[in-house]
């Protein structure tokens, strides 16, 4: 046991050393001789004991029973502390009669509800502060039911976790500690506070994260962690911990945050580039192709002899499912548009480009402004880059069949407005308008 009573007043076997493990030579004799005296008495029982303190590294000093046969309550506990706990008490202890003066420090202390605490420190202003010093987990509901508690009775509280600093500070993320340490990380001030009771250091680690915005749950996780004499920082009486901590985790966050998000751009750029890349290479490949059909003779792609002249002449034979619906894709109609442009990707030929130029450049030579708009969108839907409707035309009269050099002519049908190429039927090219 940590305490007993002496002349009726509570004391501390961790008051013989410091923190630095240095002895106080003239508390240890008067104890040992109030030993020898019968004048140590133990809380729980009221049982005689007597100091035992040999090397404070490897044992803290602490009480004991004289031999008796009557048991003491406290030594039935089945739940002894390890010697690392008490160490980690030991610590806590001397730290807070070293930086405050005239405080009560209650080891074990039990409240109204019967609930222990570590070390319960009653400051001059009234203000109490209790230290829960966690070496193994806690469960989240326990955790919150004591968090509550403590709320109720205006006691604040600090939580200190046991960690090593050689081990922590190879941590990256908080997926690489156990649960009740990332539940620090998420709650109250999102940072967890370790004691290496072995150096006398205290560690603080709080979550860096970052989102990328280019990619759909794609985030960044890394833990900052910082450690410092347990001497050099402050713990004030609500259980906040006076040092440079956030001022150095600002700093590092924003270095967290400015590397992911150059890292996640240039990922983005790269992305964009290899689309562009593969949009270049399927329109080369789509063009090379219909080099390949055009050059070849088949029952769609076929030549005729125009008998009134000494030369060959090719007409547009092929059957258009397009030519209808382009002048509703030119309203709006996006299911047209992409209608168009799958046929163009799939079936199409150079020829079919060249009839859907054709058609896009009459329209918008009779007035339609929108039509090198969708055309550009087809172009691009199809997958063939850039398109712009490059018109060289200054009015209709100009603009010829695009495969066998025919005059285009505005004729009206049962179906309404529509174009042909004066050299029908043997060359088939026509398309709906509107007027």
């Amino acid at each position: 046991m940590e305490t007993c009573l002496y002349n009726g007043k509570q004391i501390c076997a961790y008051s013989i050393v410091n923190n630095n493990l240095a002895l106080n030579y003239e508390l240890k004799k008067e104890w040992k001789i109030a030993s020898k005296n019968g004048e140590l008495f133990c809380e729980e029982c009221g049982k005689e004991v007597t100091l035992r303190i040999r090397d404070p590294q490897k044992r803290v000093p602490h009480f004991s029973h004289k031999v008796t046969d009557e048991k003491c309550p406290y030594n039935n506990n089945p739940t002894r502390e390890s010697e690392e706990h008490k160490k980690g008490k030991m610590v806590l202890y001397n730290y807070f009669k070293d930086k405050y003066k005239d405080i009560d420090i209650n080891l074990n202390h039990r409240f109204p509800n019967k609930r222990r605490t570590d070390l319960l420190i009653e400051f001059n202003s009234g203000e109490k502060l209790a230290i829960e010093y966690q070496r193994t987990e806690l469960d989240i509901l326990d955790w919150q039911e004591r968090q509550k508690e403590y709320e109720k009775l205006s006691v604040g509280i600090l939580w200190l976790l046991s960690g090593k600093e050689e081990i922590l500070q190879i941590k990256e993320q908080q997926i690489e500690v156990s649960f009740f340490q990332q539940i620090m990380l998420n709650e109250l001030d999102k940072i967890a506070v370790y004691l290496d009771v072995d150096k006398t250091r205290i560690i603080f680690a709080k979550n860096m994260q970052y989102s990328d915005p280019y990619v759909v749950n794609n985030d960044f996780q890394e833990l900052y962690i910082k450690s410092y004499n347990l001497t050099d920082v402050l713990i004030h009486p609500n259980g906040k911990i006076g040092c440079n901590f956030a001022e150095e985790y600002i700093k590092a966050n924003e270095e967290f945050i400015n590397n992911y998000a150059a890292q996640c751009l240039y990922e983005e750029q790269q992305r964009e580039l290899a689309e562009e890349d593969k949009k270049r290479r399927q329109a080369e490949d789509f063009q090379r192709r219909l080099m390949e059909k055009r050059f070849s003779i088949n029952d769609e792609d076929i030549i005729f002899e125009d008998k009134h002249e000494d030369k060959q002449v090719r007409y547009f034979t092929r059957f258009a499912p397009y030519k209808n619906i382009i002048k509703y894709a030119l309203k709006g109609s996006l299911s047209d548009l992409q209608e168009i442009a799958k046929y163009l990707r799939e079936d199409g030929i150079s020829d079919d480009f060249s009839a859907i130029t054709t058609i896009f450049k009459y329209n918008y030579l009779i007035g339609n402004s929108n039509a090198p708009v969708i055309y550009k969108k087809v172009i691009e839907i199809a997958e063939f880059g850039t398109g712009d409707l490059e018109i060289k035309e200054r009015n209709i009269d100009e603009l010829k069949c695009p495969i066998c050099n025919g005059k285009l002519q505005q004729k009206y049908g049962k179906f309404g407005w529509f174009v042909s190429c004066s050299n029908f039927p043997l060359c088939r090219l026509s398309f709906n308008i509107d007027k």
